[in-house]
């Protein structure tokens, strides 16, 4: 028995060598796109970045670059994708490697009767068994596990830009939040100057004292909406900082051009740049997968060899012979038929999807458009022909009612004129920024406007 378990070892040992040199080296720092475009300051970046660098959110002034690079290095989304496509990377892997071989040992003529009873008669089979593949199978596997895993690299390109847009559009509301409080700052410091004005002017009998309870109730009312613009500007930092998984903000002020508006460029521009989307560019990928998955399904139907050898012992005759064969399915029933059929239809899908994929994003192209276009002209025109006039009434009237020539009420009205005018000037630049980083999603560029 010593002699015939040599001889097989030894096969089995340079089988097992001959799998191991097969196998391909594993590499898990598969680079990425290495920027993003939303606004131009995206942070240079790998999948394995977050775990080479440890940034740490500033106790002063916050950036958009500083709250991206936070984003990028601890978003929990961010994360769960890159070890998605390392899963997809050793699937890959694994579907490139070679079927093991297999050994069977089996003992006949045992435990009969007569003279067949005990081992005496017993005859030992000891064989070695290897599956091969036709048709380049492995290689086929192969591809189309790479494609999968190079659309995950798609799909976590897509989910950065998503993660990234919220990001920077609760960035532009903190700034917005932040013009709100300084405003409603502003206003009540005008509204306790009046209180002391009208004050004045009611103790020199200048004023009936209803006028004093008219700035007081004023003042009131400007009070409760600072403390609801201040409430505003801590859910707006809050939610801002629950992108990098912080429970509460460190930095004092984020630091940003809320009124850094430029004109809109030519819609036709915008709809070039739309092939740069990650949404629109995986479906290249996803078709060339639809297309391995056929190519594999195509080799599927040649069945594979099982080729086998081993030596076979009487012990009755003490006689040692070597045996060797081959097995292959029929194929009668199985052809794969039904694997190719649902191979092509899946392509045929793919298409479609792409053609609908295009669409929407066309659509929300043209609908983002609108939105900036719209959020541009109202805040020119705020600034231009409204706001301007607004503070300049306001100052007219505070003057005119100190020197005695203009009654309070209008005070109060040029006072709530402005007031409106400001918060509408607000929102149309955090309307035109958001509209923006909206289009820089879609476009998967920067937007370069017209000067």
């Amino acid at each position: 028995m010593v002699k015939i378990l040599f001889p097989l070892l030894s096969i089995i040992l340079l089988a097992g060598c001959g799998e191991s040199a097969s196998k391909a080296v594993f590499s898990r720092n598969q680079s990425l796109e290495q920027k993003t475009n939303i606004s131009n300051v995206l942070p240079e970046s790998s999948v394995d970045d977050s775990d080479e660098y440890n940034i740490s959110e500033p106790n002063d002034v916050l950036t958009l670059r500083d709250a991206l690079s936070l984003t990028l290095m601890k978003n929990p989304k961010l994360k769960a994708y890159s070890y998605q496509i390392r899963a997809d990377e050793a699937r890959a892997l694994q579907a490139g490697l070679l079927p093991n071989p297999e050994v069977g040992v089996e003992v006949e003529e045992i435990g009969g009767t007569g003279d067949k009873s005990g081992f005496d008669s017993a005859e030992t089979v000891i064989s070695i068994s290897q599956l091969i593949e036709l048709a380049d199978k492995a290689q086929k596997r192969k591809k189309a596990a790479s494609l999968q895993r190079e659309l995950a690299e798609w799909d976590y390109k897509s989910k950065r830009l998503d993660v990234f847009t919220s990001a920077a559009n609760a960035f532009v509301e903190v700034l917005g939040a932040q013009r709100t409080l300084s405003l409603n700052q502003e206003l009540l410091t005008l509204s306790e100057k009046l209180v002391e004005t009208v004050s004045q002017r009611v103790e020199a009998g200048k004023d009936a004292p209803i006028e004093q309870e008219k700035a007081k109730v004023l003042k009131a009312k400007l009070e409760i909406q600072y403390n609801q613009a201040l409430q505003n500007l801590q859910s707006s930092r809050k939610k801002l900082v629950s992108f990098w998984s912080a429970d509460a903000p460190i930095f004092t002020k984020a630091q940003g051009q809320l009124e850094g508006i430029e004109p809109v460029p030519a819609f036709s521009k915008l709809k070039e740049q739309i092939e740069n989307n990650p949404d629109i560019a995986r479906w290249k990928t996803k078709l060339d997968r639809a297309d391995a998955m056929i190519d594999l399904e195509d080799a599927r139907e040649r069945r594979d060899i099982t080729l086998s050898a081993g030596v076979k012992r009487s012990n009755e005759t003490g006689d040692n012979s070597f045996f060797v064969g081959f097995s292959v399915p029929l194929p009668l029933n199985d052809r794969n038929q039904g694997n190719k059929l649902a191979a092509i239809n899946d392509k045929l899908k793919t298409h479609q999807l792409q053609k609908n994929a295009e669409l929407q994003i066309y659509s929300q192209l043209s609908e983002a458009y609108s939105w900036l276009s719209n959020s541009y002209t109202q805040a020119v025109k705020t600034k231009q022909d409204v706001l301007t006039g607004a503070r300049a009434a306001f100052q007219a009237a505070r003057e005119a009612y100190e020197q005695g020539k203009a009654e309070y009420l209008v005070v109060l009205d040029t006072q709530r004129t402005l007031f409106e005018a400001e918060e509408s000037y607000i929102d149309s630049l955090v309307s035109y920024h958001k509209a923006k980083v909206n289009i820089e999603r879609l476009t998967g560029q920067t937007i370069h406007t017209e000067k």
